[in-house]
């Protein structure tokens, strides 16, 4: 958080903000004060972003609508959440390949997550663990696994839960992650 922070201010003394680092630093951290428990600081950081609806064409990688949108989901505003994943739709055409089909199933599975559509999103994050076991690198916009294993939970399928959470850990572990 301090880091971020740091070169927030540094970008500011600067005189700019190239919008492509701006989303990256902004959206991160977003996170960072979300973890922290900020939320001021979380909510006009997303109130900041969502201001700039005109400019996302410039900036538009599914990846950091995926954090803001997650962001906005973990802050109690799903509407928001809901209004930027639809800022993706018209980045399928420009961005392919399993790692922007997996931000877009599993925000997608996020949503009907949080919306309580059960089986919508564990038909959704069985696809995305799917598009995330085809990464050649690993998965830092978070587990999908782990996501799964809520969905889970909530349909009370405890044994399948404890599964996938498994399955996440030892992932983890055999890449070398934080986790």
């Amino acid at each position: 958080l301090q880091v971020g922070l740091q070169a927030q201010a540094l970008g500011e003394r600067l005189g700019g903000r190239p919008l492509r680092q701006y989303w990256a630093l902004h959206t991160f951290l977003a996170t960072a004060h979300l973890l922290h428990g900020h939320k001021r600081e979380v909510e006009a950081i997303i109130d900041q972003l969502l201001a700039q609806q005109d400019d996302i064409h410039l900036i538009a990688q599914s990846g950091y609508l995926l954090m803001l949108g997650r962001v906005c989901w973990l802050s109690g505003r799903l509407t928001d959440a809901r209004r930027v994943f639809e800022w993706l739709d018209p980045l399928q055409a420009t961005e392919t390949g399993p790692a922007a089909r997996l931000r877009t199933v599993m925000f997608e599975g996020l949503l009907a997550l949080a919306e309580c559509h059960y089986p919508v999103a564990k038909r959704l994050l069985q696809s995305a663990v799917l598009l995330e076991n085809e990464l050649p690198f690993f998965n830092n916009f978070g587990s999908t696994r782990i996501l799964l294993a809520a969905v889970y939970l909530k349909m009370e399928l405890t044994a399948d839960a404890l599964a996938e959470t498994s399955a996440a850990l030892a992932e983890v572990a055999g890449q070398g992650a934080p986790g």
